[in-house]
This record gives C-alpha cells, structure tokens and sequence, in this order.
C-alpha cells in the first residue's frame, strides 16, 4: 500500500505541483503587468490624449506584430492580412490574420510560437539595440549561470518590490 501511494504521489502529485509552482509566477506577474498596462493606457490617455499613446505604441506595435509574422511563416500558416501598425477604434494597434491546417501537428504547434514570438522578438530587438548603442557589455552569462548565483537573502527582495509596484499602481489611481 505504501509503494502505491509513493507511486501515485511521485508520478501524478509532483508532476502537477511542479507545473504549478512553475506557471503560478508566471501568470501572477502576468496579470500584474496587464494591470498596469491599462492603467498606464488610461493615465497616459486621459492626461495627455491619444497622440503620445501612439507614439509609445508605434516603437513597439511593429516589432511585435513583425514576430507573428515571421512565426507563422516558419510554421508555414498561410497569411491572410496583417497591419504591422494601424490604430483602429476597437483598440487593436495591429494584427496578423493566418490559417493553419488542424491536421497537421506542426502547424497546430505553431501556433504556440506564433504566441509567444513577440516576446523573443522584443528580446532579439533588445539585444541588438544593446550590442548598437552599448557594444562593450558582455553577454557571456548563461540564464543557469544567473541562477546559480541568486542567494536566498535576494530573492526575499521580490515582496517588497511587489509590494512598492503595488502602492504605485494606486497611488496613480484617480478611483482608489
């Protein structure tokens, strides 16, 4: 019996504790950064009007819809239209339409990617703005490098950051 409950707790517990521990962060952070985007969109909109929202949305706009694009082509999805940058009243600021064949496994894949691509995208574009204006920095540190050398007293330092992000969301809200 308790061979049956290591197994069951070993093969079927973990793995889903592991992909929460894993993802839970993810999406936490993720919905303080979604937060903040409209509350930044709608400070920046009702202090300063649309032009300088579209001025900030027209530096990354084209970047990230640029990384759809060249996913779906990797993935081989056909393209119907795309805008790299066309503000519209429904508050879409671009767009990539594209089709894939649900049969195939490596176009249904694709669209995984496709997701995420902004987020490599921006990161390449980042990295290539760095070596351009910044060319003796060193990027020679591997993310597990980084890890490994995170202490336990650094990671205690994420609350309080959390907490002070927090009070500053707030303190820019005119409804709180």
């Amino acid at each position: 019996m308790e061979k049956i409950v290591f197994i069951i707790f070993r093969f079927l517990v973990m793995p889903v504790l592991e992909i929460i521990v894993f993802f839970l962060p993810l999406i936490f952070l993720g919905i303080i950064i979604r937060l903040l985007k409209e509350r930044l969109d709608r400070i920046l909109i009702n202090d300063f009007g649309r032009m300088p929202y579209y001025v900030f949305a027209a530096m990354g706009t084209p970047v990230h819809e640029f990384s759809h694009l060249v996913t779906c082509f990797l993935f081989r999805h056909r393209i119907d239209r795309f805008s790299l940058f066309s503000p519209d009243r429904g508050g879409r600021l671009g767009y990539v339409e594209h089709a894939y064949d649900p049969d195939s496994l490596y176009q249904r894949s694709g669209c995984f990617f496709i997701g995420i691509a902004p987020l490599m995208g921006g990161g390449l574009l980042l990295f290539m703005l760095t070596r351009l204006f910044w060319p003796g920095i060193q990027f020679n540190y591997s993310v597990t490098h980084v890890f490994m050398e995170l202490k336990h007293e650094s990671l205690s330092l994420i609350i309080p950051f959390l907490k002070e992000v927090l009070r500053v969301f707030f303190l820019f809200s005119k409804d709180f």
